[in-house]
Protein backbone atom coordinates (compact mmCIF):
# COMPACT_ATOMS: atom_id res chain seq x y z
CA UNK A 1 0.00 0.00 0.00
CA UNK A 2 1.21 3.60 -0.58
CA UNK A 3 2.37 5.47 2.51
CA UNK A 4 3.12 9.07 1.50
CA UNK A 5 0.91 11.70 -0.16
CA UNK A 6 -0.83 11.43 -3.28
CA UNK A 7 0.95 13.89 -5.56
CA UNK A 8 -1.73 16.40 -7.76
CA UNK A 9 -3.15 15.10 -10.76
CA UNK A 10 -1.62 16.21 -14.11
CA UNK A 11 -5.18 17.01 -15.16
CA UNK A 12 -8.71 16.88 -13.93
CA UNK A 13 -10.90 15.10 -16.24
CA UNK A 14 -14.82 16.38 -16.11
CA UNK A 15 -17.39 15.72 -18.38
CA UNK A 16 -20.69 17.99 -18.00
CA UNK A 17 -23.83 17.09 -18.81
CA UNK A 18 -27.45 18.23 -18.23
CA UNK A 19 -28.62 16.18 -15.66
CA UNK A 20 -29.89 15.88 -12.23
CA UNK A 21 -28.00 12.97 -10.72
CA UNK A 22 -24.38 13.84 -9.70
CA UNK A 23 -21.63 11.55 -9.82
CA UNK A 24 -18.11 11.47 -9.52
CA UNK A 25 -14.93 9.03 -9.73
CA UNK A 26 -11.55 8.72 -8.89
CA UNK A 27 -9.39 6.33 -9.93
CA UNK A 28 -5.57 6.00 -8.07
CA UNK A 29 -2.97 3.70 -9.75
CA UNK A 30 -1.61 1.40 -6.79
CA UNK A 31 0.76 -1.24 -7.08
CA UNK A 32 -0.77 -4.27 -5.14
CA UNK A 33 0.99 -7.16 -3.37
CA UNK A 34 -0.50 -10.56 -3.10
CA UNK A 35 0.16 -10.52 0.19
CA UNK A 36 -1.77 -6.96 0.62
CA UNK A 37 -4.70 -8.49 -0.48
CA UNK A 38 -6.81 -8.84 2.52
CA UNK A 39 -5.66 -5.83 4.37
CA UNK A 40 -6.37 -3.49 1.33
CA UNK A 41 -9.98 -4.73 1.24
CA UNK A 42 -10.36 -4.61 4.75
CA UNK A 43 -8.99 -0.46 4.50
CA UNK A 44 -11.10 -0.42 1.25
CA UNK A 45 -14.25 -1.10 3.58
CA UNK A 46 -12.96 0.79 6.86
CA UNK A 47 -12.62 3.96 4.57
CA UNK A 48 -16.06 3.71 2.59
CA UNK A 49 -18.09 2.88 6.01
CA UNK A 50 -15.95 5.64 8.04
CA UNK A 51 -14.11 8.55 6.79
CA UNK A 52 -15.73 8.35 3.12
CA UNK A 53 -19.00 7.94 4.59
CA UNK A 54 -19.21 10.96 7.23
CA UNK A 55 -17.58 13.53 4.77
CA UNK A 56 -19.84 12.55 1.65
CA UNK A 57 -23.05 10.98 2.12
CA UNK A 58 -23.43 12.68 6.31
CA UNK A 59 -22.07 15.98 5.17
CA UNK A 60 -22.06 16.41 1.79
CA UNK A 61 -25.13 15.41 0.84
CA UNK A 62 -24.93 12.55 -1.51
CA UNK A 63 -26.90 9.47 -1.80
CA UNK A 64 -23.86 7.21 -1.81
CA UNK A 65 -20.39 6.69 -1.61
CA UNK A 66 -18.08 3.25 -2.32
CA UNK A 67 -14.24 2.84 -2.64
CA UNK A 68 -12.94 -0.90 -3.87
CA UNK A 69 -9.54 -1.74 -5.36
CA UNK A 70 -9.27 -3.76 -8.51
CA UNK A 71 -6.75 -5.49 -8.73
CA UNK A 72 -6.81 -6.50 -12.25
CA UNK A 73 -6.71 -2.74 -13.62
CA UNK A 74 -4.35 -1.95 -10.63
CA UNK A 75 -6.64 1.07 -9.50
CA UNK A 76 -7.93 1.85 -6.22
CA UNK A 77 -11.47 3.45 -6.93
CA UNK A 78 -13.76 5.91 -5.07
CA UNK A 79 -17.11 6.70 -6.55
CA UNK A 80 -20.89 8.78 -5.03
CA UNK A 81 -24.00 8.69 -6.58
CA UNK A 82 -26.31 11.02 -6.68
CA UNK A 83 -24.24 13.76 -5.73
CA UNK A 84 -25.30 17.23 -5.02
CA UNK A 85 -21.55 18.45 -4.91
CA UNK A 86 -19.04 16.11 -7.22
CA UNK A 87 -16.05 18.21 -7.30
CA UNK A 88 -16.13 18.48 -3.32
CA UNK A 89 -16.47 15.04 -2.81
CA UNK A 90 -13.37 14.65 -5.29
CA UNK A 91 -11.24 16.80 -2.37
CA UNK A 92 -13.40 14.93 0.21
CA UNK A 93 -11.67 11.60 -1.07
CA UNK A 94 -8.32 12.54 -1.45
CA UNK A 95 -8.34 14.23 2.19
CA UNK A 96 -9.97 11.26 3.69
CA UNK A 97 -6.62 9.02 2.17
CA UNK A 98 -3.93 11.61 2.92
CA UNK A 99 -5.86 11.62 6.55
CA UNK A 100 -5.84 7.69 6.89
CA UNK A 101 -1.97 8.18 6.43
CA UNK A 102 -1.23 10.43 8.60
CA UNK A 103 -3.23 9.42 11.45
CA UNK A 104 -3.26 6.06 13.45
CA UNK A 105 -6.14 4.03 12.68
CA UNK A 106 -8.40 3.89 15.68
CA UNK A 107 -9.77 0.57 16.96
CA UNK A 108 -11.82 -1.28 14.41
CA UNK A 109 -15.15 -2.16 14.64
CA UNK A 110 -14.85 -5.08 12.13
CA UNK A 111 -18.40 -6.25 12.47
CA UNK A 112 -19.51 -2.57 10.65
CA UNK A 113 -16.15 -2.55 8.08
CA UNK A 114 -16.87 -6.68 6.99
CA UNK A 115 -19.78 -7.50 4.15
CA UNK A 116 -22.01 -9.04 6.23
CA UNK A 117 -21.73 -12.61 5.68
CA UNK A 118 -18.24 -12.79 6.82
CA UNK A 119 -19.24 -10.96 10.05
CA UNK A 120 -21.50 -13.03 10.70
CA UNK A 121 -19.52 -15.97 10.35
CA UNK A 122 -16.70 -14.05 12.33
CA UNK A 123 -19.17 -13.63 15.27
CA UNK A 124 -20.22 -17.29 15.88
CA UNK A 125 -19.57 -18.91 19.34
CA UNK A 126 -16.40 -20.86 19.69
CA UNK A 127 -18.21 -24.11 20.13
CA UNK A 128 -20.66 -23.63 17.23
CA UNK A 129 -18.23 -22.53 14.90
CA UNK A 130 -16.43 -26.47 16.08
CA UNK A 131 -19.91 -28.03 15.92
CA UNK A 132 -19.76 -25.89 12.36
CA UNK A 133 -16.52 -27.29 11.32
CA UNK A 134 -17.09 -30.89 12.19
CA UNK A 135 -20.23 -30.76 10.71
CA UNK A 136 -18.71 -30.16 7.13
CA UNK A 137 -15.23 -32.23 7.94
CA UNK A 138 -17.08 -35.77 8.87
Amino acid sequence: MRTEPFEKPAALSVFPSAVQVGFAAQLLPVIFDEKEYGATIVYSQWLETGSLWEAIRVKGGAYGVAAHPDFATALFTMTTYRDPAPLASLRCMRECIEQSIEAPLPTLNWKRSLPARTARRCSRKPLRREARRHSIAF
